[in-house]
């Protein structure tokens, strides 16, 4: 049962549907520790978190503990300036695409986080 609040439930359920369009992962249902969906999570976290909703309500929908909340939170921006391809997903979901012209690290101080 979630028990998140009404006013938070269909943005962040919009918000997961958007991070299974862009990695494929419903991170609803899937309870692995594997790179992808770990990563597909913190996007989650982060996302959600910088929209406003509490961690409480974060985590209670996907089923997870709002400590795991905020250490993913706090931790994305840190596995971000290394990992290209997690950076180009949080891009997608936060609907900013990369630019072709643009090198990795121009994007980083682009303060995107």
């Amino acid at each position: 049962m979630i028990s998140t609040n009404k006013r938070y439930y269909k943005q962040l359920e919009k918000l997961v549907n958007r991070i299974e369009e862009v990695t494929g992962v419903n991170i609803k249902n899937e309870k692995s520790r594997k790179r992808h969906i770990v990563n597909a999570k913190k996007i989650y976290y982060h996302v959600a978190r910088k929209n406003g909703c509490e961690f409480a309500d974060i985590s209670s929908f996907i089923g997870t503990d709002h400590s795991t909340a905020v250490f993913h939170y706090n931790d994305l921006p840190h596995i971000i300036k290394y990992d290209k391809n997690l950076f180009n997903q949080y891009l997608r979901v936060i609907n900013r695409e990369e630019k072709k012209d643009r090198d990795f690290l121009d994007l980083m101080i682009a303060k995107h986080l």
